[in-house]
Order: C-alpha cells, then sequence, then structure tokens
C-alpha cells in the first residue's frame, strides 16, 4: 500500500515507514498481544540466522484487541445468565479467562436480584475461588452434606429459617449454583447437586477444562455435559505480555494456544 500511496520513497525510508506503521498497529494502544510464551529454549541448531525458532511461523504474530476480547467475555456471561436450561457448562483452560468473565457474571447476577453459590471440589480451591471472586465459597461436599446429612438439611429442603453458618447453602428460585474446577467432581455428586437445585428452582452452572484429568470418583460428567449444543467455551489463551523483539521482524507465532476464542 505505501508504495501507491507514497510513491518515489527510498528503499530505506520505505522500510522506515512500514517499520513505523507496524510498530504503531501492535502497540499496546491498539492490540493486545496473544502469542502464547515459549516453554524450551531451542538449540542454535534449531534457530535461523535471526535467532527465530525453526518450529515457527515466520512473520505470523497473533494479535487481538480488547474490543474483542471484551465480547468474547459477554458472550459467556449471556450464556451463563441467560440460557434457561437447567444445567449449562462453560469450558476453558487455565488462563482463558474463566475467573474474569465469572466475575463479570456476578456482577450481572447481582443487578438482577440474582444470588449465586460458589462452589469448589476442595477447601483449599474454595478458598481460592472465594478470594477470587471476592465471595464466600465453600465444598461441593460440604454442600451437599448439609442438604442430605446435616442437622438443617431437613429445614433446607423445606426452605425453613437455618442458622447463619448454614445460610449460604439455601436455595431459593432463581439462585444460580457454580462448581468451580467441575472436571474434578464426581459424576455422583454433580448429578446429586443437580436434583437438590431442581428441587428448589435453582440452577447449576459447571466452569471447567474438559482436557484435564477426570475426577478420581467415578468422572466425565463435565464433558458430557460439554459435548451439548450451545455449551460456550474459551478455547485459547492470552498470555502474560513479554518483551518483543525488534519489529523489523515480524514476531514468531509460538505452538500451542495462542488466544481466547468463543466458539
Amino acid at each position: 500500500m505505501l508504495r501507491s500511496e507514497v510513491p518515489g520513497l527510498t528503499p530505506d525510508r520505505h522500510r522506515d515507514l512500514a517499520d513505523a506503521i507496524t510498530a504503531l498497529a501492535i502497540s499496546p494502544r491498539h492490540s493486545v498481544c496473544v502469542e502464547a510464551p515459549a516453554v524450551l529454549d531451542e538449540p542454535p541448531e534449531l534457530r535461523r540466522a535471526d535467532g527465530e525458532s525453526v518450529f515457527t511461523e515466520h512473520a505470523a504474530g497473533r494479535y487481538t484487541s480488547q474490543a474483542v476480547l471484551d465480547a468474547e467475555q459477554r458472550a459467556l456471561v449471556t450464556a451463563f445468565a441467560c440460557d434457561e436450561r437447567l444445567l449449562l457448562a462453560g469450558i476453558g483452560p487455565a488462563g482463558s479467562g474463566k475467573t474474569t468473565t465469572m466475575r463479570a457474571w456476578a456482577w450481572v447476577l447481582r443487578q438482577h436480584g440474582r444470588r449465586f453459590v460458589p462452589l469448589a471440589t476442595s477447601a483449599a480451591a474454595a478458598d481460592v475461588l472465594g478470594r477470587e471472586l471476592t465471595v464466600q465459597a465453600d465444598n461441593l461436599h460440604k454442600f451437599l452434606h448439609e442438604w442430605t446429612a446435616g442437622k438443617s438439611a431437613g429445614r433446607l429442603r423445606a426452605a425453613g429459617r437455618v442458622p447463619a453458618d448454614v445460610r449460604m447453602f439455601a436455595l431459593r428460585p432463581g439462585d444460580v449454583v457454580l462448581v468451580d474446577e467441575a472436571g474434578m467432581a464426581g459424576t455422583l455428586l454433580l448429578d446429586q447437586l443437580v436434583q437438590v437445585a431442581a428441587s428448589r428452582g435453582a440452577a447449576v452452572r459447571l466452569l471447567g477444562d474438559d482436557g484435564q484429568l477426570p475426577a478420581v470418583e467415578s468422572g466425565g460428567a463435565l464433558r458430557l455435559v460439554a459435548a451439548q449444543p450451545g455449551t460456550p467455551q474459551l478455547t485459547m489463551l492470552q498470555p502474560v505480555p513479554r518483551p518483543r523483539r525488534s519489529h523489523r521482524h515480524a514476531p514468531p507465532a509460538r505452538r500451542g494456544r495462542h488466544r481466547r476464542r468463543l466458539v
């Protein structure tokens, strides 16, 4: 385009102007780098003359925009908040933006006067989840114990008044139960949770990566739910930014997942 729009440039001037335009286009002001970080350093024998790995595609750096990333998060939030199904899963590997999306989803629920109950598959994971979402979270096993064998189980099932320490486990119509890292939850536990939610007019949302190792218990439920039509998926990662090379040589595309995309 420069040759036709700005004719008469010397080769050096043409190169400098092309570099300046490229640098502006891929700068943080306009673009977000979505290259995956290099995991291994190849030996010199596996590098090109400019130092680039032979396993990368030359001049194929990947970028997106904040507007695109925001739109993808909105799609997952919309699916979780508006889908009328009793059970829905959101799929994405670690680093794909699931936690950020869940914060936005929690905000949407609060604006509509709806309550959500965040659960994890262990006490340690529940502590992390609660801190990430800035809400109280608990263990899936504890939740089901309170509903089946706890001292207030009968009151929970009858929608009666319960002690303060059990109040977060109470469900009412319109509430949503979120299970984080649901691939680590046993199939029978998830089935029991869905039955509890259905009995109180609540919904269940599963969040996790169906590519992870399944639960020690009988697992596979997340993969089954993820295979249903309309399941939102964040399929690619947005890595932590790292120093760029000179833009005289376009940055290479690394192997593996590069950017998050909703499909």
